[in-house]
């Protein structure tokens, strides 16, 4: 995973040059979405959706989910290792 966003169109995500506009924008919602397991799911739909980097979004958006999952339920989910650990890639 990169630390800067792709400059790339890929085969999902929104088209790169909106990348940064639409994180900005999600960041502007967040505030106001309920504190539940729902929007925690919805944020980790978001964040997939728009897919910011070449390669990681996956990791990336559930780390973030479980940061405000944590935040705002206190509750965490423990996602399976070994789906969650494979390069898709590969196969």
């Amino acid at each position: 995973m990169g630390s800067k966003f792709r400059t790339k169109d890929v085969n999902i995500g929104v088209p790169a040059r909106l990348v940064e506009q639409k994180l900005y924008d999600l960041t502007l919602r967040l505030p106001y979405w309920p504190e539940t397991l729902a929007s925690v799911t919805e944020l980790h739909h978001q964040l997939v959706y728009i897919h910011p980097y070449k390669n990681g979004n996956g990791r990336w958006s559930r780390f973030v989910a479980n940061i405000r999952q944590v935040m705002t339920t206190e509750t965490i989910t423990v996602w399976p290792h070994a789906e969650m650990t494979s390069d898709s890639r590969s196969g």
